[in-house]
């Protein structure tokens, strides 16, 4: 843990360091940082050694074709993954996972958040458990997460290929990506769909499901095997994440309350993300109806990266400046760093739940095995 926890804070001040403008390359180096310490990981987290003894039974088919027919349990996207990295090793898929995870998180993360507070959105990104530090042992989830992250936002750019093969290679990775189809679709139609009209399709969704939550489960059992749906998710709502359902609910709900309140004078990007991140109370609040509703949360707290940061920069997210802006500043001020602050809690707190403590509070690196 505090070998992890050193690497990350470390990783922040240099992202903090850019934006103040005290060294040059500070976002440059932070993401070289996280990127060299994390691909050199072994055996970290709980899902490691599984997804190790999936490589080498995949390497050991004679053909890809034939490893794709052999583990049809396994999504054929990361078995393509991990067949062409035969050649390198497990290590390789490790390091390429890591790198392009965090290379879509940075890269977003700078190209939207003015400066100076991109920190804020590393900050988010690294310290809130469910979007990296779980990640590290949730390789598909994680890299499928991103995926649609990019996807998403490729849609927004009016990239419309790019953003459905995006989307299409997390389905791949994860089949529980299937659900991001329709909103990476609704992106790529924004001219002709009002973000208000979004926002009722949500919550006609949300009702919808909570009247009927066990239609989730017959969905995921139609993409998955029902054994392995059970299973997984299951296994997923055991553990509960980093910290208490309840208060996760509670944080979410309370941090967003300003973009929901001014959500008509909002730019319309940031209406999107106000959108979108509001899906992740609504998962939570589901999974207590249905228990596949909690891992798509990962899907939508990715856009807390963005979201929180921009709002420091305050008028910079508005299209129409509220009346009352001597107390709309203060507000979304503590609104963003409410989360920031709810992330850190969250890190320090992920450490000391007995699901994780064994497998994440030790970092080991592929060279422990040469010693």
């Amino acid at each position: 843990m505090l070998f992890v926890s050193f690497v990350i804070i470390l990783a922040i001040i240099l992202a903090y360091a850019e934006d103040k403008r005290v060294i040059k390359k500070g976002l440059t180096l932070s993401f070289g940082l996280i990127v060299v310490v994390f691909s050199l990981r072994y055996g970290y987290g709980n899902d490691f050694k599984t997804y190790e003894e999936w490589f080498f039974n995949i390497i050991s088919y004679p053909s890809l074709s034939t490893a794709i027919h052999e583990r049809s349990d396994i999504e054929p996207g990361w078995v393509v993954l991990n067949y062409l990295c035969k050649p390198l090793g497990f290590q390789f898929v490790i390091a390429i996972t890591t790198f392009c995870v965090c290379y879509i998180y940075y890269s977003l993360v700078k190209k939207y958040v003015p400066r100076p507070y991109t920190w804020v959105g590393i900050l988010i990104f690294l310290m809130y458990p469910n979007l990296f530090v779980l990640n590290l042992s949730m390789l598909r989830q994680g890299l499928a997460g991103a995926l649609f992250f990019l996807s998403f936002f490729k849609g927004y750019e009016n990239k419309w290929f790019p953003s459905i093969i995006l989307v299409l290679l997390a389905v791949s990775v994860h089949q529980i990506a299937i659900i991001c189809i329709p909103f990476v679709v609704m992106i790529n139609l924004k001219k002709f769909l009002n973000p208000v009209f979004l926002v009722l399709i949500v919550i006609a969704v949300f009702v919808f499901c909570l009247v009927n939550p066990y239609i989730i489960e017959e969905l995921f059992g139609n993409i998955m095997s029902i054994d392995y749906a059970y299973e997984s998710y299951s296994n997923y709502m055991s553990k509960g994440g980093a910290e208490d359902i309840r208060l996760a609910l509670f944080a979410r709900l309370v941090v967003v309350i300003p973009s929901i309140v001014y959500f008509r004078k909002l730019k319309e990007f940031d209406k999107y993300l106000t959108i979108m991140f509001c899906i992740s109370p609504f998962t939570i609040l589901l999974s207590t109806q249905s228990v596949l509703l909690l891992r798509l949360e990962c899907f939508f707290l990715p856009f807390s990266t963005l979201l929180f940061s921009r709002l420091l920069s305050k008028e910079k997210v508005f299209d129409i400046r509220p009346a009352n802006w001597s107390l709309v500043k203060p507000i979304m001020i503590v609104a963003s760093l409410g989360w920031a602050f709810f992330s850190v809690r969250s890190f320090f707190n992920f450490f000391s739940e007995p699901t994780y403590a064994k497998h994440f509070a030790n970092f080991h690196t592929v060279f422990s095995n040469l010693i």
